[in-house]
């Protein structure tokens, strides 16, 4: 191996083997920093959610009706009460309208 070709090829196959091992060590490295950092984003998305959830629960408690199982005849009786309302009130405008022209 006294010739400088041959000597420059050996080298040359020892340094690629060595960048492939550190570019691969590198490669195994990054894997593993994304794959940790992969986790801790879906922890904290698990644990942003349950907030979330729990907050929405929480709210939903607290603007439920008071009397969540009221009767489908009490509820008939207000859409009717609204409905004579609404039938007053156009009566009013119509009247109102009427004398205004």
């Amino acid at each position: 191996m006294s010739d400088p070709v041959s000597r420059a090829l050996v080298v040359g196959q020892a340094a690629a083997a060595v960048l492939v091992e550190r570019a691969a060590e590198a490669w195994q490295g990054l894997n593993q920093d994304v794959s940790t950092r992969l986790a801790e984003l879906q922890a904290e998305w698990e644990k942003f959610n349950t907030e979330v959830q729990r907050r929405a629960d929480a709210m939903s408690v607290s603007t439920m009706p008071t009397h969540p199982n009221t009767d489908q005849a009490d509820l008939q009786a207000s859409l009717d009460e609204l409905r004579a309302e609404v039938a007053q009130l156009r009566a009013e405008l119509q009247r109102y309208r009427s004398q205004s022209a």
